[in-house]
Order: C-alpha cells, then sequence, then structure tokens
C-alpha cells in the first residue's frame, strides 16, 4: 500500500504557473543574464556570450572578432582614434574638394558675392558704405563664415559704429560748446566778426579743411593765434577778393571801406559816383540785418 501511495507522489504534476507568469517569465530571464558568467577569469568570452548580447550585437562578424575584454577595450580606443582624426582631417584640409565640401556644410559662400547680407541702415553722417561690407565679405568667405555668422557681426559692427560716431559727436558738441563761451567771453561783440576774420584767413589759405581735420576748429588758442598773427597779414583786399560768398567780416569790412570813401568824398553829393556809394551801402546794410 506504501509503495503505490510513494508511486503517485512522484509522478504527481507540478502546481500549473498561471497565464501571466507564463507570459512574463522569458522577460525576466533575458533582464537577469548574468555577463560575469559568460566571461572567463582571464577576461575571455566564453560560449553563449555572443548569443547573449542585445539587438542581435552579437551576430555581426565585426563583434565576434572581440574574443575577449582586452579586444573589446582596443576596438573602442581605435574607432574614437579614427574619429577624431577623420573629423581633424576633414575641418583642416586643403584638397579643393575637401574645402568644397567643408563649405557646403557650413554654408559658406565660395566669394564675397554670395553672402545675402545688405548694407544696415545708419543713422546720416556716419560712415558705412558697401566697399566696407563688400570687403569684410571677402575676409568672411576666406575664414569660412556662414551667411548668418556675417550678418549678425555685420549687425554688431553697424551698432559698435554708431555707438562710437555718437561719442564723438557728444565730445565734439562739448568742446565746440566751451570754446564758444571762452571766445565769446575774451572776444565779446566782437566774438561773429573775428570768427569770421579767423575763417576768411585759412579759406584763403586753402587750409579749413585740414583745420576741421584736425579738430583745431575749436581750440580756441589757435583761433585766437590765426586772428593776431595771420589775419593781419593778409590784407583785407586779398581776403574780400578771395571769399567765395560773403561773410560777416566781408561785408563789415567792405561797408567801412565804403563809408570811409563817402566820409572823404569833396564832390557833390548827387554825383553819380557817390550816388553808386550809397547804394552800395544801403545792400551792404541789408545783408548785415
Amino acid at each position: 500500500m506504501s509503495e503505490v501511495v510513494a508511486e503517485t507522489a512522484v509522478e504527481a504534476p507540478a502546481p500549473a504557473e498561471s497565464a501571466e507568469t507564463l507570459v512574463t517569465a522569458p522577460a525576466e530571464v533575458a533582464a537577469e543574464t548574468n555577463f560575469s558568467a559568460l566571461i572567463s577569469e582571464d577576461g575571455s568570452f566564453k560560449e553563449g556570450f555572443y548569443q547573449a548580447l542585445p539587438d542581435d550585437l552579437g551576430s555581426h562578424s565585426s563583434v565576434q572578432q572581440m574574443k575577449n575584454i582586452t579586444d573589446l577595450a582596443k576596438s573602442y580606443q581605435n574607432t574614437k582614434g579614427l574619429v577624431g582624426k577623420k573629423l581633424e582631417e576633414f575641418w583642416t584640409s586643403e584638397d579643393p574638394a575637401v574645402v568644397a565640401k567643408r563649405k557646403e556644410v557650413m554654408g559658406v559662400p565660395d566669394s564675397a558675392d554670395g553672402y545675402d547680407v545688405a548694407l544696415p541702415e545708419m543713422p546720416e553722417g556716419i560712415p558705412y558704405d558697401e566697399t566696407a561690407l563688400n570687403e569684410f565679405k571677402g575676409i568672411a568667405s576666406e575664414l569660412g563664415f556662414n551667411n548668418d555668422q556675417v550678418a549678425k557681426l555685420v549687425e554688431w559692427d553697424a551698432k559698435r559704429a554708431e555707438t562710437a560716431f555718437n561719442g564723438i559727436s557728444e565730445q565734439v558738441r562739448e568742446t565746440t560748446a566751451q570754446a564758444e563761451e571762452t571766445l565769446k567771453k575774451d572776444w565779446g561783440t566782437k566774438y561773429d566778426y573775428n570768427l569770421s576774420k579767423v575763417q576768411q584767413a585759412t579759406d584763403y589759405l586753402g587750409i579749413t579743411d585740414n583745420i576741421n581735420e584736425l579738430g583745431l576748429g575749436n581750440n580756441t588758442m589757435f583761433l585766437k593765434t590765426v586772428l593776431d598773427k595771420i589775419v593781419p597779414a593778409i590784407s583785407n583786399d586779398k581776403l574780400v577778393e578771395s571769399a567765395q560768398q560773403d561773410t560777416l567780416a566781408t561785408v563789415s569790412d567792405t561797408l567801412t571801406d565804403i563809408e570811409t570813401k563817402m566820409m572823404k568824398f569833396d564832390g557833390n553829393p548827387r554825383d553819380p559816383e557817390y550816388l553808386k556809394l550809397v547804394k552800395e551801402r544801403t545792400e551792404l546794410l541789408g545783408k548785415l540785418s
């Protein structure tokens, strides 16, 4: 009787597993793959190592060529070095074909004409012209800048130029105001007249533009020197004759000369010569007003 019971116990089927357990078992087994058991103490890969790799990596011939951990590390090192070398060659090569490809990848035009960057709108008086922009485009092409980079740099440079110009303009205004205040204090009511005489003299000598470029037009010491030393050395007749347009000094000096002639005139006031002087004096007074 006991033998029958024992035999029955041995052959009894194991408890049935749930459907959920049967479905998830393979995934759990795969997730728990113990790779350390597939690697020998000397670092070599045991049988079954390649098959245990996910995503069929082990089926690739390049992977199967690696027999141990050392091979794997060397392969990684060589691959990284090769990629770095290739990238360095691509960015530094002078080969025309590589240079052309590099420009294509970076969006770099072959010449300045290839850039679609317009001349920025600048306030009046700021020197920013097409010539300077084209020169910059040419340099940008040689350096390998793409269109967006050039546009940003032109925008930055335009703002820099405007800021610098405004700073210089403000400085010139301050200097001019200070010079005007000083000269008005020293020259008094003759300020406009003296300033006009100075300009007459510099115009006569042909140096007015040079003086303005050098900033001497606001230098009180220079202006006083011209008035005291240079103006007396040039006759009024030469100054008036050389003037291309009427100035305060020109009109004033001419008026003084005419009035002097009228005072010294000994003839009849109805004389045509005297009447001509009267007419000229009237016209000059009108200009002064």
